[in-house]
């Protein structure tokens, strides 16, 4: 009967015109997760999981009620972190995926350009180190760099990397903006490049963040766009979710097999998958350090984090892997790229595995050159 009761619901005219309109199986989803709220806490779950199922149903049947699209409020303090500077860079300095994706971007760029004058859209390009590594595996630069990222620390930053590294790149435009709010006025360009810079907009709301991906993409010509995010399948991940769950905060994460769903089959795009590693070494010896980490990286204060770190600060070291514990077969492949130079990694170190989606999308005339 219970399974029943939300098909009868909507069969019911009085309830069915005070019900919204939205899909009768996710009606079903949250109906059922109001049950377990209603009975009270079951038996054999702790307190802290009964509270979490509380506020997930919460969000859920909010969401239910007024359409996911009214949740896009660029205020919502769960993503001021998105925009932190200072939390941005302890979060950054620990990834190696910025100086190996980096790489492999700009030899994918380099190779397509090559003897070739372009131009580049950078969207949320932070303060510059990703793209910085990219350009440096390009021949020639672009004639134009314009980058977009909400915070102005970080393109005060941009500003600085990229032209102490590169004095003969004339035309660098970047601006304090945040791509949603100026996507009418992005330039037209050769290569577009958006690496971790829409969770954001996709945590908030996976339509309006596939919107927003096909907009970019059709401001690329004679050239292609890059579109880079976690997977879910990185091991990140794991922590992550275990620290929200202990925060009882709502896991609104967005992936990049979401950026895959927002891609149609007309654009000809293709999907790789990267490896790459997280240095936690530093954090675990560092109170302010992991804190800043976890505050970027779940998106919430770091105020929030501090009455958990002993937890975080367990759950972190009990995920990573000591760097003399890999195989041979891992260590030498790590020494070959390079990582464990950059890295600057010991034999001490301890480190997570971390994967990357990364998304080429060609532009439509130009598909067959990609």
């Amino acid at each position: 009967m219970t399974e029943l009761t939300p098909f009868l619901a909507f069969e019911i005219p009085i309830i069915k015109k005070w019900i919204p309109q939205f899909e009768p199986m996710r009606f079903v989803h949250i109906f059922q997760k109001s049950l377990a709220i209603l009975l009270g806490r079951e038996f054999g779950i702790d307190g802290e999981l009964h509270a979490k199922n509380i506020v997930e149903f919460q969000y859920d049947f909010s969401r239910f009620l007024e359409g996911d699209d009214k949740h896009m409020d660029v205020a919502d303090d769960n993503y001021a972190q998105y925009r932190n500077g200072q939390t941005l860079a302890v979060f950054q300095s620990t990834l190696s995926c910025v100086f190996e994706t980096g790489e492999f971007i700009g030899k994918k760029v380099n190779e397509y350009f090559r003897g070739r004058h372009w131009t580049m859209l950078d969207v949320g390009g932070g303060e510059g180190m990703f793209t910085s590594e990219l350009l440096s595996k390009c021949q020639t630069l672009p004639q134009v760099l314009t980058m977009l990222d909400p915070n102005e620390s970080n393109v005060r930053a941009y500003r600085t990397c990229i032209s102490a590294r590169f004095d003969n790149l004339r035309n660098l435009d970047a601006y304090a903006k945040g791509v949603e709010d100026v996507i009418d006025d992005v330039p037209i360009v050769t290569f577009l490049l958006a690496s971790h810079s829409l969770y954001a907009v996709f945590d908030r709301s996976r339509s309006r963040g596939a919107q927003l991906v096909q907009q970019l993409v059709r401001q690329t010509r004679d050239g292609f766009a890059i579109f880079i995010a976690a997977s879910q399948d990185s091991y990140l991940y794991t922590i992550k979710k275990t620290v929200l769950g202990h925060l009882h905060r709502i896991d609104r994460s967005s992936y990049g097999e979401d950026l895959c769903k927002a891609m149609t089959a007309e654009m000809g795009h293709t999907v790789e998958s990267f490896d790459s590693i997280v240095d936690v070494s530093a954090l675990l010896e560092d109170y302010e350090g992991l804190i800043f980490w976890l505050s970027y990286f779940c998106r919430v204060d770091t105020e929030e984090i501090r009455p958990y770190y002993d937890l975080c600060h367990a759950l972190i070291r009990d995920t990573a892997i000591d760097i003399k514990c890999l195989p041979k077969a891992e260590r030498f492949r790590m020494e070959e790229n390079g990582t464990i130079k950059r890295m600057g990694l010991t034999e001490s170190s301890k480190i997570v595995y971390h994967k990357e989606v990364i998304i080429t999308v060609p532009s439509a005339r130009h598909i067959a050159r990609i």
